[in-house]
């Protein structure tokens, strides 16, 4: 089966453009995402839209960041002369760099936002659906802590995803890359709230030790994901039942928006999100909140 990345990277490229200025236009609340960087010490950069990209938005404005381009380039010319072997590494460095800047081509270089990370600050993407990532774990709990002291943001979150930064493969200064794994997942704005507001920065704690009542009891603290006349809508209520894969029916729910034939109450990713609810509440095989936020925000947008 194909991976929702793939199904969305081959779609339309109208259903792609209405998707971007939908995220672009919105404000921020259950409908809308910010995203940018957050330091331990509480000082928060966030924008709303696609661009400034996260990396983009790093070597753009290195001071800022305790950075300097000297520590950017070293590290991309080991990249580009030990893992690449390029003939001309510190030539490929400069050209990276420089494609970085102008936001091409992605979204994406773990290397110099480890860079960033290892100075206390931490990528965030923020809204009903978010995640944080850090240098370790408890540097992302503080910024956590930060952002709802200062902001408010992370109480009412339903899906937060951790992610630590580090050289699992090895020395970024030897041209290794730097690697990002999930350290932790939390699934309803019950449990973030307690991470959050918690002495211990490890999520896996959370909810140590709760009953099959409680786990219950959490789990209906949370809405349904989606409107209840979605249930009722026939074209939506077929397309769920007419597909096996889910991807395909997401593909396929899009499509119909985007043609004018389904008509919902507005077509984005708030949007992806519910109808992905709505499968989710009549199929056993699942949709990851998270992943509808990764793949529909930071990589199908950047392409329109």
């Amino acid at each position: 089966m194909k991976s929702f990345k793939q199904y969305i990277s081959e779609a339309p490229i109208k259903i792609k453009a209405k998707l971007g200025r939908a995220v672009s236009a919105g404000g921020h609340g259950s409908g809308s995402t910010e995203k940018g960087w957050v330091h331990k010490s509480g000082k928060i950069i966030v924008w709303k839209g696609m661009k400034p990209y996260h990396v983009q938005y790093i070597v753009k404005n290195l001071s800022k960041f305790g950075l300097k381009e000297k520590e950017v380039l070293d590290v991309l010319e080991a990249r580009f002369d030990s893992s690449f072997g390029a003939p001309k590494p510190k030539e490929e460095a400069k050209k990276h760099l420089e494609q970085l800047i102008a936001g091409h081509p992605i979204d994406r270089d773990a290397t110099i936002e480890y860079l960033a990370m290892k100075k206390g600050w931490c990528r965030v993407v923020l809204g009903k659906y978010a995640s944080i990532g850090g240098n370790d774990i408890r540097t992302i709990h503080q910024v956590a802590k930060q952002i709802d002291k200062k902001k408010e943001w992370i109480k009412g979150i339903k899906s937060l995803e951790l992610w630590e930064y580090g050289e699992g493969q090895g020395s970024i200064k030897k041209g290794n890359q730097a690697t990002h794994n999930l350290a932790g997942s939390l699934d309803n704005a019950y449990d973030v709230s307690l991470w959050v507001d918690g002495k211990s920065a490890d999520p896996k704690k959370v909810g140590q030790g709760r009953t099959e009542i409680g786990r219950t009891m959490a789990q209906f603290r949370e809405e349904k994901g989606y409107p209840p006349a979605y249930a009722k809508h026939p074209l939506l209520m077929k397309l769920v039942k007419q597909h096996n894969d889910p991807f395909k029916f997401i593909l396929a729910a899009l499509s119909a928006m985007s043609s004018g034939k389904l008509k919902l109450r507005r077509i984005g990713v708030a949007n992806t999100r519910e109808i992905a609810a709505l499968w989710n509440d009549y199929n056993t095989k699942k949709i990851n909140p998270a992943m509808i936020e990764q793949f529909v925000i930071d990589i199908h947008i950047e392409r329109t």
